[in-house]
């Protein structure tokens, strides 16, 4: 069972390119429904739309659900900082699974990893509040420090050539770990190029040959070129926008996904769950009809195949009497099987059609089988 959807970067990037239709829209409300949920109500050119975020991903949400009435702080202040403000772009930063909002004044920043994070920030990258205070070696999130994005763990694809590609390569490690380890790419993504290019993945990355890191740098191009129409795979618990081998569909629309997979638990609206039940009385009826209609053609189709059993029946009629009497008659004489079905090949040999049908005999059961 699966009790999580991960999207991986490649995914995020199908979802931001998505949500560029909110650009232009405003916040109006912030809210948050549990400890890593949250909704952010605005108005866009297409009216009133909320967007739910997890630690997951971000996407736009059809559910109604019912905000706590004890905020966090930070909630709070977001509600009011961001209040009618104008969202001037939707942006993935470095292919990371990290998507920035951008306002005049501020930059809303959702951080996507196993700790994820929400960070406001200013113009000069201040911090104004977040989510979580969180602290490493190299960063620290809280308010009042200069916010830095995580050091990314590979190079950006779209911002390097073929000469910068090679160079990955010149290493005796499996070529696919050489590949991940260079670019910022989900492993999943790497092995399904390798497959789909039928070059051994774990080959030394130093033995491949130009053609061959040619064909992966034009398939990893083309991949994170967001150019597919994007769909919902599903494998493991990775969250994919097409498929690649050994994943399953789950949905033709990323965040109609994301959506029926997270939100049903928190969806409140009593009009809501009444067109619920709505469609899935209707989905049911459905069902029953396509399975009423199923089960006329199918006996349909056996009714003419009893039809058409019994007229080869009647026109072979004599010949299968023939052949019966003749079975009885060396039945009668103790033969066995095999000397009876040798009698009767030799028989259909000389020109015998009655002789010619039978393909088995089963003493036993008391059968004989022939074929009309």
């Amino acid at each position: 069972m699966i009790t999580m959807l991960e999207p991986t970067n490649l995914t995020l990037a199908y979802l931001v390119s998505e949500l560029s239709v909110i650009e232009g829209g405003y916040f109006n409300k912030v809210q948050q429904i549990n400890k890593n949920l949250f909704k952010f109500r605005l108005h866009a050119n297409q009216g009133s739309l909320s967007l739910v975020s997890n630690q997951h991903a971000i996407w736009i949400s059809s559910y109604s659900a019912q905000a706590t009435h004890n905020p966090q702080q930070f909630i709070r202040n977001l509600d009011s900082l961001l209040s009618n403000k104008r969202i001037l772009k939707v942006r993935q930063h470095n292919l990371d699974r990290i998507i920035v909002f951008e306002f005049e004044n501020y930059s809303l920043i959702f951080e996507f990893f196993r700790d994820s994070n929400i960070i406001l920030v200013d113009k000069e990258m201040t911090i104004v509040g977040c989510l979580k205070k969180q602290s490493w070696s190299d960063r620290q999130i809280k308010t009042k420090e200069t916010y830095q994005f995580p050091k990314s763990k590979g190079e950006n694809l779209l911002e390097i050539d073929f000469g910068n590609f090679k160079e990955f390569f010149r290493t005796d490690t499996k070529a696919v770990v050489a590949l991940i380890r260079s670019l910022s790419i989900a492993p999943v993504i790497a092995e399904e190029v390798f497959e789909r290019k039928g070059i051994n993945k774990t080959d030394k990355a130093s033995s491949l040959s130009d053609k061959q890191l040619k064909d992966i740098f034009m398939e990893m191009k083309e991949l994170y070129s967001l150019k597919q129409k994007p769909a919902a795979y599903v494998k493991g618990e990775l969250l994919l926008p097409f498929e690649i081998s050994e994943s399953e569909k789950a949905g033709d629309n990323l965040m109609h996904t994301m959506d029926d997979f997270y939100m049903p638990e928190f969806a409140d609206s009593e009009k809501f769950k009444a067109e619920t039940r709505k469609e899935k009385g209707i989905a049911r009826l459905k069902a029953s009809i396509d399975k009423q209609i199923m089960t006329k053609e199918q006996l349909e189709k056996k009714a003419e195949d009893n039809k058409r059993k019994a007229e080869l029946i009647y026109d072979n009629f004599a010949c299968l009497q023939e052949l019966e009497s003749a079975v009885k008659e060396a039945l009668a004489k103790k033969y066995d099987r095999k000397e009876i079905m040798y009698k009767l090949e030799e028989a259909a040999s000389k020109g015998s059609k009655s002789a010619s049908l039978i393909k088995d005999l089963d003493l036993k059961g008391k059968k004989i089988v022939v074929e009309l």
